[in-house]
């Protein structure tokens, strides 16, 4: 029985594996809104990885030529402006080993193994949480406070997790940013294409802003545009120099040979990707009236992404809905270990299909809140 494990919280979403061998199922009996990996694209993902030789015979490419190459071409960026990783989480630990800063201003909410990171590598660091109140968008008193922090390495997650989001008026923050370093965490910007969002977040617009003496770094995944979570795929953006200095710190031949031809498979059939993800918006909409419908949900916060953080009301326990939630075998996403959501209250939620959205909602429709407090 769910409700008899004392925790469900995770240190990330998508721990299907381990809420499965806790309840002795199989993992493709839980419905997982817990990971943000896009589901409407998952069928394409599988073909284009199924065409692809896995090459088990050769070492990979250390450079990854190819791959750099396509990145470069979708970015767009220069090729010696593009440094493959092993995922983002690489880069996140690759990023603050390199930078070495005397302290960062962490900008939360935000993924958490920033501050992981930081404690890993003793590395001082300070959390700036965005107003709940503003649904944490980034406001002008932020603008301030940032320009003012005695930090020489600025963290944002733009678009942001676990928020949804777009903050694309990050520009904001360049004109205060003096010599620091900023290190945007673009994870999610191929889900706000065709927005007005887009652009303003680009590596080739920030660069350009970027004023004399600063440096930007910027760290993209194919995890959650692509749902290829188990590849373990993405990239760094930023000046050559930098970039190298990255790399030097590199295990070898850290991106699979089969992740580097995915990932070039993936890029050439981005148009493909992007019309399976068009339901997004529509689905998007219908979820977040759903959501607001339900008892134990005070506020949805607006998403720009594919998913929702969600606010409970006073006295309802996140792990208390996320337990009732798991009896029906359906795992959501408990905030309470991510930086900035520290004090609980919230679940994020992601978007799926409209059966899985409908199964969601109306499971969280009928938890009276005596049942979660």
């Amino acid at each position: 029985m769910p409700g008899s494990h004392e925790s469900v919280v995770a240190d990330h979403g998508g721990h299907t594996e381990m809420l499965a061998r806790t309840l002795g199922i199989s993992p493709e009996d839980l419905l997982d809104f817990s990971s943000n990996t896009d589901i409407l694209v998952a069928h394409l993902t599988a073909k284009i990885a199924a065409s692809i030789d896995p090459v088990l015979h050769r070492y990979p490419d250390p450079e990854c030529v190819d791959l750099r190459e396509a990145i470069a071409q979708y970015e767009p960026a220069q090729r010696d402006e593009v440094l493959c990783l092993s995922g983002s989480s690489e880069g996140i630990f690759l990023a603050l080993a390199g930078l070495r800063p005397t302290k960062a201003c962490i900008v939360a909410p935000i993924f958490s193994e920033y501050v992981r990171a930081c404690h890993s590598l003793d590395i001082p660091s300070q959390l700036h949480v965005l107003d709940p109140g503003q649904d944490f968008r980034l406001t002008e008193q932020d603008v301030s406070a940032l320009a003012a922090t005695d930090a020489d390495l600025i963290v944002i997650c733009a678009p942001c997790n676990p928020t949804g989001a777009a903050l694309s008026n990050l520009a904001r923050l360049l004109p205060g940013l003096g010599k620091r370093t900023l290190l945007v965490d673009g994870t999610y910007h191929e889900f706000v294409h065709a927005t007005e969002h887009h652009a303003p977040l680009s590596f080739q617009e920030l660069k350009q802003a970027m004023p004399p003496g600063s440096r930007l770094l910027m760290l993209r995944s194919f995890t959650k545009w692509a749902a290829c979570p188990g590849v373990r795929l993405g990239y760094a953006l930023g000046d050559p120099g930098l970039l190298a200095e990255l790399s030097r710190l590199q295990p070898p031949w850290s991106v699979t040979q089969f992740a580097q031809n995915l990932g070039q498979a993936l890029l050439n059939r981005i148009g493909d990707f992007r019309d399976s993800r068009a339901p997004l918006h529509e689905l998007r909409g219908n979820m977040a009236r759903a959501l607001a419908q339900c008892p134990a949900i005070a506020h949805v916060v607006p998403s720009d992404l594919n998913f929702f953080l969600c606010r409970l009301r006073s006295g309802v326990s996140s792990q208390a809905v996320a337990r009732e939630l798991l009896a029906q075998h359906m795992v959501v996403r408990v905030c309470d270990n991510i930086p900035g959501l520290d004090n609980g209250g919230y679940v994020r939620i992601q978007i799926r299909t409209r059966q899985d959205n409908e199964r969601v909602t109306n499971a969280l429709v009928g938890i009276g809140l005596d049942q979660v407090r």
